[in-house]
């Protein structure tokens, strides 16, 4: 609730009026009136003293220890995002940072938004002013998570911020970070889920974790695949680049992988030797890929199939797009006009909103 909302509930709670409010703190009975329609704030000298009015504490007061729950912040979200499509992305953001003034204390929804809004703000082609004052404030609240009491998002936040340490070259608070981050844990937590599962006879369910646990693995590999290519490229090993390059593609399409993940790492190979029909070919292959929905394969069974939803669809495409016609990488595209032929046809359907 807010400040507004707290002090009329608490009164009523109390037993008091307006009125009586107004007398014991010397203020006029309008005053008070407007407090609580929000159209004013109490001075901060009349704080301490309302709360022990309505007997509670100034966290209270102010909802610090409010908690919220993961569907309130899924609501949020979505309301959000839908300020930034109906009224733009500066629209959106200062809705998210309202309601941060509101759970001041909740590092889930501080994440859940700068997560939200640093994946819209690619979409929303900023100013490089307006780039960096919405960076700025994204990096702050990762900082801000970066030291919650929760584990698993104080770790994804650390994550983050090692990232963005390494991308402007600050490699030495970036590795402060990394010894932060706890070893992985000899216990898998999920294997011992999976084993109290079998024990229970609950074999559908324990099916369906499992295959998410190794469906989850082969995602985290394939990202391991990414990193090494990128090392052999820079240690101009362009053989063996390939050669783990055309690995990744055939574990992505003997495990089921989204076809999307088979042309990842071929891409990066054929970009680094600035191979244009090569680069080309996989860049149409990713595209059409980012279309289809995902089919668990049969050994995957108990996984669910969901059909991508078209905003998704249309996100990433806008994502993908911007990132090869303004990357850096592949402006040896940029005289070919059949790249040119290929981002035009898909700039086509998915026009940018």
């Amino acid at each position: 609730m807010k400040l507004n909302e707290q002090i009329r509930e608490h009164r009523r709670k109390v037993g008091l009026t307006q009125e009586q409010v107004a007398n014991y703190l010397g203020v006029s009975t309008p005053a008070v009136n407007k407090w609580e329609s929000g159209a004013t704030y109490p001075d901060i000298t009349l704080l301490s003293p309302l709360a022990r009015l309505l007997k509670i504490d100034l966290n209270t007061l102010f909802t610090f220890h409010q908690d919220v729950s993961k569907e309130e912040i899924g609501r949020f979200c979505g309301e959000v995002e839908q300020e930034i499509v109906a009224n733009g992305f500066q629209a959106g953001f200062a809705a998210a940072i309202q309601k941060l003034q509101e759970y001041p204390n909740c590092t889930l929804l501080r994440f859940s938004l700068a997560l939200l809004l640093e994946g819209r703000l690619q979409m929303a082609h900023p100013t490089p002013q307006e780039q960096e004052k919405y960076d700025r404030q994204l990096f702050d609240w990762y900082e801000q998570v970066a030291d919650s009491q929760d584990e698993e998002i104080r770790e994804a936040a650390v994550s983050i911020l090692v990232n963005k340490y390494l991308a402007c070259g600050n490699t030495e608070k970036a590795q402060e970070l990394v010894d932060l981050l706890p070893d992985k844990r000899t216990t898998d937590k999920q294997i011992l889920k999976i084993n109290v599962l079998l024990a229970q006879k609950k074999y559908q369910e324990a099916a369906a974790l499992t295959e998410s646990k190794i469906y989850g693995d082969i995602a985290i590999v394939q990202s391991y695949f990414m990193k090494l290519v990128d090392i052999n490229l820079l240690l101009n090993e362009m053989d063996t680049a390939a050669d783990v390059a055309d690995v990744s593609r055939q574990i992505a399409t003997v495990l089921g992988l989204w076809d999307y993940n088979r042309y990842v790492c071929p891409l990066q190979v054929a970009v680094s030797e600035k191979d244009i029909p090569r680069s080309i070919e996989l860049i149409r292959d990713m595209l059409e890929a980012a279309q289809t929905p995902f089919k668990a394969p049969a050994i995957f069974r108990h996984l669910p199939n969901k059909p991508l939803a078209d905003d998704f669809k249309a996100k990433l495409m806008t994502v993908l797009l911007r990132q090869f016609e303004t990357g850096k990488e592949y402006e040896f595209l940029h005289s070919s006009s059949e790249f040119q032929a290929l981002i035009t046809e898909y700039k086509e359907k998915f026009p940018q909103k």
